[in-house]
């Protein structure tokens, strides 16, 4: 074949080297074309799909939402999106997408859902992401949810690297965590059963017991966050 190559003319060689240019051009493209699934909620949802796959059918209908999704494929879409989320062994590229995803959406939904189910979530990265986003929405209703998660343990993490600790203090500065979680438990800051319990549970996580006993004989002084 080398032989036969040499004996073509150089105009030929050139021609011929410029279609195989071409080809090899044809075929990148065609491997750059963004994918189209004729059903890509099905796509998302099947787990033996490579996560490349499902992502991409997630933006194929991040796309196309705007004018071509029913209320019910819009529903059926923030279904799945919510699954990536929140259920476990998810990729974190799927749980990242579905964020960004439903608080461009329908940020209500996101927001209401965060008390129940962020101690689902034990993807550093995605609540990373998630405690990023509330402060920087000035979420305050988030704070339930940030006491919620810092009442539990999560390993790889230390307190001091903690988001939903963080978070806890920046959406109530200029008080100090202690400060919003003895306001929380004395009934003076989101004076409802389940966070102070939360609360309480963060306080024992966080601190000495032997030191809590003494603070909660004096819990009545503790200031008021909205004083």
């Amino acid at each position: 074949m080398a032989a036969t190559f040499l004996r073509l003319s150089v105009s030929a060689r050139m021609l011929l080297l410029l279609l195989l240019l071409l080809l090899l051009l044809l075929l990148l493209l065609a491997g750059c074309t963004p994918q189209r699934f004729a059903d890509p909620l099905s796509i998302m949802d099947d787990r033996e799909q490579d996560p490349s796959w499902r992502l991409a059918a997630g933006q194929q209908l991040s796309t196309d939402g705007a004018t071509t999704l029913t209320a019910a494929q819009r529903e059926a879409y923030l279904a799945a999106m919510e699954r990536w989320l929140w259920e476990p062994r998810q990729p974190t590229e799927l749980r990242l997408f579905a964020l960004r995803q439903l608080a461009a959406l329908d940020e209500p939904r996101l927001r209401q859902s965060l008390p129940g189910r962020i101690v689902m979530l034990d993807d550093h990265a995605t609540l990373q992401a998630l405690c990023d986003l509330a402060v920087a929405k000035g979420w305050q209703d988030f704070t339930p949810a940030a006491i919620r998660s810092a009442a539990r343990e999560l390993p790889g993490l230390s307190d001091a690297q903690r988001p939903d600790i963080a978070a806890i203090v920046a959406l109530n500065e200029p008080h100090s965590l202690d400060d919003v979680l003895w306001a929380v438990v004395n009934g003076q800051h989101l004076a409802d059963f389940t966070t102070q319990t939360d609360a309480w549970v963060a306080l024992n996580r966080l601190n000495d017991p032997a030191g809590l006993d003494q603070r909660l004989a004096k819990v009545q002084s503790t200031p008021s966050l909205t004083g």
